[in-house]
């Protein structure tokens, strides 16, 4: 029952409930705070200054662990017990047992909670849009990048440049996990190499062109924001049902690495 309570922070953390109590939970007049006013202290803004806000998200994303708690949970099962039993005839303690056995078997655990959440941490969108309203106050310290994405695309109607900064977020994302796949390596642990033997199969072609015909229905919207990526702001709309730009441009691109309105780029990308 326990694993339940843990696991329904998860579920429930990414609602627009959950983001309007959070958002009172740490309020001037919240809980917090009328718990330091009940023993004493001095009440905390916490969303007056960009840090204390940025980490009451933090936070909000730590009481979201639910989730990858139960794949950590699954993956101590995994563990062969002959390993520790080996570990103890050695003479191995409990806390030598954790970091030289437990801790790298549970490493291709961690390398996959490592990549999930980071992708995640990204698209958090919901939790800084109603905490600051939707404008990434104080002071941008709630404007993650998913955030100014929106008001790009939907306050400012710059819908050639929100595609250009989707596509950044797509390379800034697979730049961070062929890194972390490239150390890999030298950290997660492999018990096995599986041997794969190569099987033929007989093609059905009918049966592929079926799914690549599906395929393609299911992903035209990612290719209608590819190509808008690279149309001026003025033709987003006017030619919004044309695939093909028909005036080819990348200034979508290179304003999105200077950012708008005086925010750098750094800035979001860091709050994400």
């Amino acid at each position: 029952a326990y694993r339940v309570l843990f696991y329904i922070p998860s579920i429930l953390g990414g609602s627009v409930a959950v983001s309007i109590m959070w958002r009172n939970l740490f309020g001037d007049s919240g809980l917090i705070n009328g718990v330091l006013a009940a023993i004493g202290l001095d009440p905390i803004y916490f969303f007056k200054s960009p840090g204390l806000a940025l980490m009451t998200l933090i936070l909000l994303a730590a009481w979201q662990f639910g989730s990858s708690m139960l794949i950590f949970l699954s993956g101590l099962k995994n563990i062969p017990k002959d390993y520790y039993e080996a570990a103890e005839i050695d003479g191995a303690g409990k806390i030598r047992q954790f970091f030289n056995i437990t801790v790298p078997v549970l490493t291709p655990i961690i390398f996959f909670n490592l990549i999930y959440q980071t992708i995640m941490a990204f698209l958090t969108f919901t939790p800084a849009f109603i905490i600051s309203n939707g404008t990434g106050s104080p002071r941008n310290g709630t404007l993650v990048y998913s955030l100014y994405m929106y008001q790009r695309a939907f306050t400012d109607f710059k819908m050639g440049y929100a595609s250009a900064l989707a596509w950044i977020l797509l390379v800034i994302v697979g730049l961070i996990t062929i890194l972390l796949f490239a150390t890999s390596k030298f950290w997660v642990f492999k018990e096995n190499e599986e041997v794969r033997l190569m099987r033929e199969q007989k093609q059905n072609y009918f049966f592929d062109a079926v799914i690549l015909v599906a395929a393609f229905l299911m992903l035209y919207p990612i290719f209608w924001l590819l190509f808008s990526a690279f149309k001026p702001s003025s033709d987003i709309f006017r030619t919004a049902t044309e695939l093909i730009p028909r005036n080819w441009t990348l200034e979508n691109f290179t304003k999105g690495f200077e950012g708008i309105a005086g925010i750098p780029f750094i800035r979001y990308i860091f709050n994400s």
